[in-house]
């Protein structure tokens, strides 16, 4: 539908990314339920599961559009 309202615009990258450490570190809330020594090697192993089950366990989608200019 996107591409019928704004043609102009052309899907150039889909990632999908994060599937524990977000919610366990509360997003955007003041709590966190990871701690701190645990992230950079949470984020390391959810990188790598991501890559290959992503679509299945992924709770956020990173997409980049990309603008046609008609000159």
């Amino acid at each position: 539908r996107l591409h019928t309202d704004v043609p102009s615009l052309r899907l150039r990258q889909k990632l999908m990314i994060g599937f524990i450490a977000y919610p366990l570190s509360g997003g955007f809330q003041s709590w966190n339920l990871l701690p701190y020594w645990l992230t950079g090697p949470l984020l390391k192993l959810e990188k790598i599961i991501v890559k290959g089950l992503g679509t299945l366990l992924a709770n956020r989608v990173l997409l980049v559009f990309e603008r046609e200019v008609v000159i």
